[in-house]
């Protein structure tokens, strides 16, 4: 009975020895397997998009697909069949929906923190519509309203007619350096906000020249062994490294507010007009203030205005008519490197403030712009003085005209004379800030004095 015992007990005691070990060599397999073979990661769960939605899609469209792949009769697998695909489509739609949701918020969120805003997203490739082509001024002075109009203008404006006779090698010269500073230059340097600031670097200037070396040759029908420089100076164009670090100066100041030092001349961004981005308006804020070219018919309160630049001074005025007697005017005198285009604008603001003085009446005639008639405007005084002429709408009764100069017209004459005279007054009591067309002509300047010192 002793001896029956002990043996039991011993071979208890080998049996757990036994699992121990078995145990411990299973545990060192497992340990061992997952540093040889790493757990595999599902791919698409590393997507931040990826929610609880799209797995349990995911599942069912997976577990649809076995079901229609395992059935074997011929009536009852179509049927599985078309539940799949619907379940598929779904899926696959819902996916693109998941997709295009974060990728609208990423693009918000980049707005928002990134002053490069739209040129730094389509240099990025983030941006998958075209740009909208804008409105552009036809020979008549007027703008384009529909996208075929403007291809239309641009179309006749950078190649000449098919009259053969007219066809000279100046022409056609002329016509290839158009094209090459309406549509190659402007592509090379496309997204030079993004990447400006690595124009310091020799490796990138000499890109940019050994670029623009082909449609140089095409313009000059220049040997091709000349060098790049000689190029350049017999087609008049300025170095393609000089030209994209003045672009790159214009997008700070007026994109990034910042002041920049371009050549030896500083340029500060308090002294230039702020430009607008269209893109940001929405487009039902898009508005057109209509005009037509009907000749005054001298009833009610009449306002002219009109700007005038003599001897490098600038003025505005205005003047009011009540039933052909006048009954109010006012001049303005502008900073001198104001333009007329400024002093016209002027002369409708003075025109408002007077409008906002007085009570309603029937009809008023104005001397606008044709800036006013376009829908986008990247101008904030053309814009603020759309929205103060719709403001003054609902409790007056206004309508703007277009009156060509020196034509006999009483009260237009008469703003004429009134705005030259502004021009001597002695203050200056109005100081608009430079225009954008006064800061491309000074980068413009700069470029050539650095070429010229190079």
């Amino acid at each position: 009975m002793n001896i029956c015992l002990i043996v039991i007990f011993n071979t208890g005691r080998r049996e757990t020895r036994a699992k121990r070990e078995i145990q411990s060599r299973l545990q060192m397999c497992i340990v061992a397997n997952g540093e040889s073979f790493p757990r595999k990661v599902i791919k698409h769960l590393r997507v931040p998009w990826w929610d609880s939605e799209l797995e349990v899609n995911r599942k069912k469209t997976r577990a649809l697909r076995s079901r229609y792949q395992r059935c074997r009769r011929e009536v009852e697998r179509s049927m599985r069949r078309i539940v799949y695909k619907k379940q598929e489509a779904h899926y696959k739609w819902l996916i693109k929906q998941k997709c295009r949701a974060f990728f609208e918020l990423f693009c918000q969120q980049l707005v928002a923190n990134n002053a490069f805003v739209l040129p730094y997203k389509i240099a990025a490739g983030k941006i998958r519509k075209q740009t909208v082509l804008q409105s552009v001024k036809t020979s008549n002075v007027q703008f384009t309203n529909t996208i075929e109009e403007t291809i239309q203008t641009i179309v006749q404006a950078l190649f000449p007619t098919d009259d053969s006779t007219q066809e000279t090698h100046v022409q056609r010269k002329n016509v290839k350096q158009k094209i090459y500073n309406g549509a190659i230059e402007p592509y090379l340097l496309f997204g030079v906000g993004a990447w400006g600031n690595r124009l310091k670097l020799k490796k990138i200037r000499d890109s940019l020249n050994s670029l623009k070396r082909r449609p140089l040759i095409k313009i000059t029908k220049a040997y091709r062994t000349i060098s790049t420089e000689a190029l350049q100076v017999i087609a008049g164009i300025v170095p393609l490294d000089i030209k994209a670090k003045g672009v790159f100066g214009k997008f700070l100041l007026t994109t990034i507010n910042n002041d920049i030092k371009f050549g030896s001349k500083i340029f500060k961004w308090e002294d230039y007009e702020t430009r607008l981005d269209p893109h940001n308006i929405h487009p039902a804020d898009n508005i057109s203030i209509t005009y037509d070219k009907h000749k005054p018919f001298g009833e009610e309160i009449e306002i002219y205005t009109d700007g005038s630049n003599i001897n490098d001074q600038v003025g505005a005025a205005i003047v009011v008519f009540y039933y052909n007697a006048e009954i109010f005017n006012r001049t303005i005198r502008l900073s001198d490197f104001a333009t007329v285009y400024q002093a016209e604008v002027t002369g409708i603001q003075m025109a408002l403030e007077f409008i906002s003085t007085i009570g309603p009446w029937n009809k008023i005639n104005l001397l606008v712009l044709e800036a006013l008639n376009t829908f986008k405007t990247s101008k904030q005084d053309i814009l603020a003085i759309k929205n103060d002429i719709l403001e003054m709408s609902k409790e007056n009764s206004i309508t703007l005209h277009w009156i060509p100069a020196h034509t006999g017209i009483q009260g237009n004459e008469t703003a004429d004379s009134y705005a030259k005279k502004a021009t001597t007054r002695p203050n200056i009591e109005n100081i608009p800030k430079k225009s954008f067309k006064q800061l491309k002509n000074a980068i413009s300047n700069v470029q050539i004095q650095i070429w010229q010192e190079r």
